[in-house]
């Protein structure tokens, strides 16, 4: 059995940012129910840590997201992890999609997100290493990405 992840921060719904989840739903590729979550600790999140082995999403072989970097994206290929990126805020419906041959959304460097993250400005900075986000939230603060300091744009 394929194992599917998607992120889902907020519990509820398909979240972008994925290189910064720390809550993914997981399905099995028969389009059922979820068959378990995982919790990362800060420091196992798919941006900051590497996903060896002992990764709690090792097993994984498909990532579902509402967005992330290009290098997460590179660095999940490698593992033989297919990414597909989604606009679907319904965690079963994004998998159903998957399953169904829908397209996944590029992961594009030059994408728009859509929110605010002014909010945001208090979180520490990445570093320059960081990747860029796939999302549907546009920023605000002049510039788009530039002023974003969750991610690095």
């Amino acid at each position: 059995m394929r194992l599917i992840a998607v992120t889902c921060q907020n519990a509820r719904t398909v979240t972008p940012h994925a290189g910064r989840c720390r809550r993914f739903f997981l399905f099995g590729d028969g389009g059922g129910p979820m068959v378990g979550t995982v919790e990362l600790l800060q420091e196992e999140v798919l941006h900051a840590a590497p996903l060896g082995p002992e990764h709690p999403l090792a097993p994984i072989q498909v990532l579902i997201s509402g967005g992330m970097g290009q290098d997460l994206y590179r660095r999940l290929s490698a593992r033989g992890i297919q990414v597909y990126l989604t606009q679907e805020s319904s965690p079963e419906m994004a998998v159903r999609l998957y399953l169904a041959g829908a397209p996944s959304l590029p992961c594009n460097d030059n994408s728009g997100c859509g929110h605010d993250h002014e909010e945001e400005a208090e979180a520490a900075p990445l570093p320059e290493t960081a990747g860029h986000c796939q999302c549907a939230h546009g920023h605000s603060g002049g510039g788009g990405h530039q002023h974003c300091r969750q991610h690095k744009h």
